[in-house]
């Protein structure tokens, strides 16, 4: 009896409770209905309550992406783990009570729009990064690599102790008429640009720089600084347009002849001769060569040309067999002529009265990068016959200075060179003058040796532009170049050196035709 009286009263209690629930169930789906139907119930008033299109999307099944093709709502997406594939909803005649839209579609789109903005935040980066380091950086690791490459460099010339060739006895240059045998008995040479008036004050002053030829002397370091030989630069119509036609196209508004503007642009031809010593009577000096036993300080006879007997004193500093320059009498006070003072403003345009033995010649090329790059052929003028010495060519090279000498009259610009002078292109000296006012001489100069590519790169010579004064570094475009021909014997080869330096001053460290705003 308990155990039936147990049984019918949990099956009693059991239907009781069921039927309670799906009694609740049914009064809240009722409601949930009759909120629904409220909602979506238009006003009576409405004008569109009865046309389709509005009807369609008041549909509480309504699924506005269900035709459209949109190409980021992939259902199957491998990738978006909260939207798995789901069978289309079958159409059912009651609404859902509380339909809640799946979360996985709109965070399959956040991911997207979060991974689009960082891709463009770190594409901005990296191209900010890129031209921060071509800006800045890029242009302080080439000085810096410069600046240990000059001063390895310096430490190599002081340190190396080059060998120079024994030769006779040093005679004096003015007792030697042979632009060859004056190159000969030089250990070490000096190219002293002469300042161009015309061409720095037409710059600094009109703002337009009229390039025209420029003059060099060349004179000895170890013989006390003789006058050995003149660099002039060829001045006629042909010059004067190869220097200053890109310049003035660009003046006109033409833009991109300002690429061709600088010198290093522009052709020369060059002339290297004896200077021929000037009239005593026309200029009121005289050079004198001090003689055996002489010493400095002491007082020697010396006869005029028109007879006078003269007592001067050797200056300080120089020694017998050496050269020395005596002011003539009434000839102190004799101001310039007009010849000396064009001279004195444009070193070029003089008559070039030097015994020429040496004629450079670089013509017009339009290069660009590794294409048709320049170069400067080398001639022996010396009597009637013109013999060609050899060429000196300009490589390509990413970071640094490179020429290379090519000796011989078959030389071709194809044949391997047979030395190559080279140095880093932005050591400090090249590329900011106020770094050699500031920093001294570890910052004023520029160096680049001379190896024997055939000798295992072997240093045979040095070339080196030095610092000619704060004044004239940074006003003017005038420079200095020390040669020292180290194991060099060969006239010829001292030569083209000689001609490497004036080639790498054009390419290099000169001046621009046209707009100084420009530089």
């Amino acid at each position: 009896n308990g155990t039936a009286n147990g049984t019918a009263n949990g099956t009693a209690n059991g239907t009781l409770r069921a039927a309670a629930n799906g009694t609740v169930e049914d009064i809240l789906q009722e409601v949930a209905q009759q909120q629904v139907k409220s909602q979506l119930q238009p006003f009576p008033d409405d004008p569109f309550k009865d046309d389709p299109w509005f009807q369609k999307r008041r549909d509480p099944n309504y699924d506005p992406f269900k035709d459209r093709n949109d190409p980021f709502n992939n259902r199957n997406d491998p990738f978006n783990n909260h939207n798995s594939p789901s069978p289309s909803p079958s159409p059912s005649p009651s609404p859902s009570p509380s339909p809640s839209p799946s979360p996985g579609g709109n965070e399959h789109h956040y991911h997207r729009a979060a991974a689009g903005v960082a891709g463009l935040f770190i594409f901005f980066w990296i191209i900010w990064g890129s031209v921060f380091c071509c800006i800045f950086c890029l242009p302080c690791c080439l000085v810096c690599r410069g600046h240990f490459k000059a001063r390895a460099l310096r430490d190599k010339l002081e340190h190396l102790q080059l060998k120079h060739p024994p030769h006779d006895q040093r005679q004096p240059v003015n007792m030697l008429s042979d632009g060859m045998m004056r190159l000969a008995q030089e250990d070490r040479i000096m190219i002293k640009e002469k300042v161009n008036m015309a061409q720095e004050l037409s710059g600094h002053v009109l703002g337009y720089s009229i390039q025209t030829a420029n003059s060099f002397e060349v004179v000895s370091v170890v013989g006390g600084g003789e006058h050995v030989l003149n660099c002039r630069e060829v001045q006629d119509l042909q010059a004067m347009l190869g220097m200053n036609l890109a310049g003035g196209l660009e003046a006109m508004g033409v833009d991109a002849a300002g690429h061709w503007a600088g010198r290093d642009k522009a052709p020369f031809r060059m002339l290297v001769g004896l200077p021929v010593p000037p009239n005593p009577m026309e200029s009121g000096k005289m050079q004198v060569i001090v003689p055996e036993g002489v010493s400095s300080g002491q007082m020697i006879q010396v006869t005029t040309p028109t007879g006078e007997q003269l007592t001067v004193a050797v200056p300080p500093g120089v020694a017998p067999g050496q050269t020395m320059e005596i002011t003539l009498p009434g000839k102190q006070n004799s101001g310039p002529n007009m010849q000396q003072i064009m001279t004195g403003l444009v070193p070029g345009c003089a008559a070039n009265t030097d015994a020429p033995f040496l004629y450079l010649d670089r013509p017009f090329a339009i290069d660009c990068c590794c294409l048709n790059r320049p170069k400067v052929d080398v001639f022996d003028v010396r009597g009637t016959a013109t013999v060609k010495l050899g060429i000196i060519t300009d490589p390509f090279a990413w970071m640094d200075m490179t020429f290379g000498i090519h000796i011989g009259p078959n030389a071709q610009e194809s044949d391997p060179p047979a030395l190559i002078a080279r140095g880093a292109a932005c050591q400090p000296g090249a590329v900011c003058k106020l770094c050699g006012v500031c920093c001294g001489r570890s910052c004023r100069e520029v160096y680049l040796e001379v190896v024997d590519p055939n000798d295992g790169n072997r240093t045979v010579a040095f070339i080196t532009k030095g610092w000619a004064g704060g004044a004239q570094e940074l006003f003017t475009s005038a420079n200095s170049f020390y040669v020292d021909f180290g194991e060099v014997k060969d006239p010829a080869c001292k030569a083209l050196l000689l001609a490497t330096a004036l080639f790498l001053n054009y390419r290099f460290f000169e001046g621009r035709a046209g707009s100084t705003s420009s530089d």
